[in-house]
């Protein structure tokens, strides 16, 4: 499905552009006011070019973290800079940058004026060290005060905690003050990864998922994309429904309009109604799945595909995690990364059976058998092959 509709071009749409995700029609938020003041709140220092707290902000996919923190962090830099404070600002996706050489490079690289600091970053060539070592010279030379965000930190390597380093007076005191914000998708206890277990946080903010009533708000703005009366209210109210369970994902709300009315559109309707709304769902939750899985720790993509490549063979059936955990093991070694305790496979398949791509049942088999545990797959195990391999 797909049109690129501009307005007055005739279609149900008056403008399909404010049914963009990334589109921000109202700088005021949805139920999000109090996470957007205990961010402000959180880095507000740097208006004054001190030390901001280092801030952990978690939640489902689709709950406006990043779209919050950005907003809050983009507005402290500039009331800071309107006092005189030489505030820098640099969002990183950890996602696609998934070690701490790769961080610290982009980083540098985009707060680096080679006019002011005659330093350059390259993209290769540098260790870890001297890449630490240049970011550090930028920041000195060029800021009081800096704010990283590391969008999608659960998706970092392990072993690797991005930029900790900076926090620390082992190499002698600092001349500019670093805060990071760190964005992680899911709930904090069921993460597994040492940058988000760590202890370098100051404060944890959560982003519970989207109840109706707000998913609803969120949607209002956003109708203007549609021509007069080419939407009805049951329709709205069916998509921010479906959108609400499980986990109130605004991206889902918004694509459901999106998609409705591109289905109205090829069968030629007038008007989008709830049945239109219903007709498109399947197709945005297989593809809200998709992102799903590939916004999942690599690791715990890595155990999702081990479950499918058993799955595959025994379709429909429970599986022990035992046996899993020798097919974790396997598609490691195929992937080249060593794999984690059988703990942290333990966390990744109760984050699975918690997104609803698993279901998990307890057994208890008495002496002979012990206890144990086994899970069945509730997702297209090539759709996962699919998203893993291309990730």
């Amino acid at each position: 499905m797909g049109t690129d509709s501009t307005p007055g071009d005739g279609s149900i749409f008056a403008d399909e552009r404010l049914l963009d995700p990334e589109y921000l029609p109202t700088d005021r938020f949805a139920g999000r006011d109090e996470e957007i003041a205990s961010i402000e709140y959180a880095v507000t220092p740097i208006v004054f070019g001190t030390q901001p707290d280092n801030v952990l902000i978690h939640g489902r996919w689709g709950t406006g973290k990043t779209t919050c923190a950005t907003y809050s962090i983009r507005r402290e830099v500039q009331h800071a800079r309107e006092q005189g404070v030489r505030a820098g600002f640099v969002y990183v996706d950890c996602g696609d940058r998934p070690t701490e050489t790769n961080v610290t490079r982009t980083v540098a690289q985009r707060l680096n004026d080679p006019s002011i600091t005659e330093l350059a970053i390259p993209e290769t060539g540098l260790s870890l060290r001297e890449y630490r070592d240049r970011f550090r010279t930028v920041l000195d030379a060029r800021y009081d005060v800096v704010l990283v965000v590391l969008d999608r930190m659960d998706r970092m390597d392990d072993e690797t905690l991005p930029l900790e380093f900076v926090l620390s007076d082992a190499d002698g005191p600092r001349d500019c003050a670093v805060g990071i914000i760190g964005i992680c998708d899911g709930v904090v206890e069921d993460v597994a990864n040492e940058a988000v277990e760590s202890s370098l946080w100051d404060s944890h903010i959560g982003f519970d998922p989207y109840g109706r009533d707000e998913l609803l708000e969120i949607l209002d703005p956003r109708l203007d994309a549609f021509a007069d009366g080419a939407i009805v209210d049951e329709a709205i109210s069916r998509a921010a429904s479906i959108a609400s369970e499980p986990y109130g994902n605004a991206r889902t709300a918004i694509d459901l309009l999106r998609f409705a009315g591109e289905r109205a559109d090829e069968r030629g309707d007038s008007v989008v109604t709830a049945e239109t709304i219903e007709s498109v769902a399947a197709d945005v939750e297989t593809i809200r799945t998709r992102e799903a899985i590939a916004s999942l720790p690599r690791h715990s993509r890595l155990a999702l595909l081990a479950l499918a490549s058993v799955s595959s063979d025994r379709p429909g059936e429970s599986v022990r995690t035992t046996t899993i955990h020798e097919a974790y093991e396997g598609v490691c070694r195929d992937h080249d990364t060593r794999p984690r305790t059988a703990r942290r496979l333990q966390d990744f398949l109760n984050e699975h059976a918690d997104l609803g791509f698993t279901q998990t049942a307890a057994h208890w088999g008495g002496r002979g058998e012990g206890n144990y545990k086994t899970h069945r797959l509730t997702v297209d195990p090539e759709v996962i092959a699919l998203v893993v391999d291309d990730r």
